[in-house]
């Protein structure tokens, strides 16, 4: 008899109960995790074939790893056979079974008090699967418990612990979530029984850990007693590395060639040094770093496309960025080559200028008003006013910028614009119903409509937005921040949009509101709640469906982002796209379709027929741009 058939019960059970079970089967998705916790469950009440049912167990584990649901359902499996729980996945087949089933016995030798074996086995499995997150889900909860890590041997732990460093990124990287994980892994570690032949890598783990969670003082404390007392490699290196994401550069560079002496063969201790002025951007003495590495590896797969950048930045030649394309199309794993391929992609590597009328005329008498000198408020300014007309209506945001730009200057200006026509459909009305207005007008004058935010939370936009444009450290410290705030703060945080902090000294108001309204859309991605009840969706689609601005580019961004670190998103915030791009005006464009295409074709698991749909419309959007310039 087939498996389904004997969870169906063989035209035993009563029809009833096998009606109502089939059409819970027909309910679900063949592979879907909740097809396999029906058939783990099935399983489970028949006992029968509990092997079959802990496979569905392991893969419904993958997916829901730390659900706790998922575990109350192990822990019945692992209590059907406790006498001898890994014959649910024995041995003897681990060699032929998926990384799922691995995970599973792994779970069930700890869970049998086997924990050595438990850890490496993850270890090994992780290592080799790097995506998987079964060390924060369970081995986390295992070393906490009194006396657990400091039962494993050395050579666990330390296999452990290099793993974990590896995964985690820099600290400017690093998720509030990631921070938390990181903070327990820290107070983990200190109970790490270390054997003396381990001391040294063991001791440039601690500090590498240290480092990453953000700890620099005890980090820096940590590696100058580590140099006193053993003054080699690992000693110079981890010192260097601290110091590098402490901002003090010439220490760093100074310890790098300390390192350096120690090994004179060595290239990690040049390539971490090289890209540290990479990231200052510090050309020259990048290009320097990388060549000493090229010296010995002409084709090294990371100094190499580092270095051909390098390049381009100093002389702009084409022929740089064409070598690490090239690079692309020859080895689709050249991880560094992508990042750099990322570094001169829109909404990746770099915010794109506004554009628009209105933002061409304040690039245009911006200088004049620089000119004027800054403004002084007990002599007051001058005053004049510009006649705008304008084919279409510009963004309200660029009326905002050109308020905000003659507030700072002495000499006081006026916009007066002069629409000609209004496209079809309205920009200036909502393309669906929207729970906050961000802009009202008269006729054609806008209006912020939101009311003013708290001046913690202006505070909280302004400290993110003061940051460089880097979207994957952008979003880290927003997760940071957002982790200050409450989920009732959206409101308020959506309002900065259109109430943003002053423009600071020595700022372009082209750069700074942008990155004010991308920055308030970060932060409400990462609030808390339930992101279909939640307020933080309200707040990013009232932004994305509201008056068309830059706004609407700043919300398509905050959403992309909250797509692409959690999926189960991706497909409401392709739904929410989809309807903006149906808002499209008859003639014409509007200034977030680039936005919208360029940020739309990052989501995950874009069909390859919508992938190509999108690619069309951003190649007619850039033959557009250039034949209009």
């Amino acid at each position: 008899m087939g498996w389904w058939a004997k969870i169906m019960g063989g035209g035993k059970r009563r029809a009833a109960d096998r009606d109502g079970l089939l059409r819970k089967a027909k309910s679900l998705q063949n592979g879907s995790p909740e097809f396999h916790r029906f058939v783990a469950q099935q399983e489970l009440q028949r006992g029968e074939d509990l092997p079959r049912g802990a496979r569905h167990l392991a893969r419904l584990l993958s997916a829901a790893t730390a659900d706790a649901e998922s575990l109350e359902l192990a822990e019945q499996y692992f209590q059907a056979v406790s006498d001898n729980p890994i014959e649910l996945l024995p041995e003897s087949q681990a060699a032929e079974t998926c990384y799922e089933e691995e995970a599973l016995r792994a779970w069930l030798l700890a869970r049998g008090g086997r924990l050595q074996e438990a850890v490496e086995l993850l270890v090994a499995l992780v290592d080799a699967k790097q995506d998987a997150c079964y060390l924060e889900a369970w081995v986390l909860d295992w070393l906490e418990v009194p006396g657990a890590a400091e039962s494993l041997p050395g050579p666990t732990m330390l296999k452990l612990m290099l793993l974990v460093s590896q995964q985690y990124p820099e600290c400017k990287y690093v998720t509030a979530d990631q921070q938390r994980l990181l903070d327990r892994y820290v107070n983990v570690m200190r109970r790490w029984n270390v054997t003396e032949d381990q001391a040294e890598v063991a001791k440039m783990t601690r500090i590498g850990l240290l480092r990453k969670a953000g700890r620099f003082p005890e980090a820096l404390r940590t590696a100058e007693q580590f140099v006193r007392d053993h003054p080699g490699w690992h000693a110079h290196t981890s010192e260097a590395l601290v110091r590098r994401e402490m901002g003090q550069v010439d220490a760093a560079k100074a310890a790098f060639q300390r390192a350096i002496d120690c090994r004179p063969d060595d290239l990690a201790a040049r390539l971490e040094a090289a890209d540290m002025f990479f990231d200052r951007q510090q050309w020259d003495e990048a290009c320097q770093w990388y060549q000493q590495v090229l010296e010995e590896h002409p084709d090294h797969p990371w100094a190499l496309p580092s270095w051909l950048y390098s390049q381009w930045r100093q002389t702009s030649e084409q022929q740089h960025l064409d070598r690490i394309w090239s690079m692309l199309d020859e080895d689709v794993t050249s991880r560094r080559a992508y990042e750099l391929y990322e570094r001169c992609t829109p909404y990746l590597g770099f915010l794109p200028e506004p554009d628009g009328v209105t933002a061409e005329f304040i690039r245009q008498i911006l200088p004049q008003m620089e000119d004027s000198g800054p403004l002084d408020k007990e002599n007051g300014g001058t005053n004049t006013e510009f006649v705008l007309p304008l084919e279409q209506l510009d963004p309200p945001s660029s009326r905002l910028a050109f308020q905000m730009m003659t507030e700072t200057y002495r000499r006081k200006a006026r916009l007066l614009v002069n629409v000609r026509t209004i496209p079809r459909p309205d920009p200036r009305k909502p393309c669906r119903p929207v729970k906050y207005l961000l802009w009202t007008y008269h006729e054609t004058e806008p209006a912020p409509a939101a009311p003013v935010p708290y001046p913690t939370i202006v505070q909280n936009v302004r400290e993110l937005a003061s940051q460089p444009y880097d979207y994957r450290a952008n979003w880290a410290s927003a997760s940071r921040i957002a982790a200050r705030l409450e989920a009732t703060d959206a409101a308020s945080i959506l309002a900065v949009m259109v109430h943003p902090p002053p423009l600071p000294a020595g700022e372009n108001v082209l750069d700074w509101l942008p990155r004010v309204q991308v920055a308030a859309a970060l932060l409400l991605a990462q609030l808390d709640g339930d992101w279909h009840t939640s307020l933080r969706r309200d707040a990013l689609l009232s932004a994305l469906w509201g008056a068309a601005d830059w706004t609407t580019i700043a919300a398509i961004i905050g959403l992309t982002q909250l797509a692409r670190h959690d999926p189960s998103t991706a497909a409401d915030i392709r739904e929410a796209f989809a309807i903006l791009a149906e808002h499209r005006p008859c003639g014409g464009t509007y200034c977030y379709e680039q936005a919208l295409f360029s940020n739309w074709i990052l989501l995950p698991d874009i069909p390859d027929k919508e992938r190509r749909s999108l690619e069309k419309k951003l190649k007619r959007l850039e033959k557009s741009k250039k034949s209009k310039s």
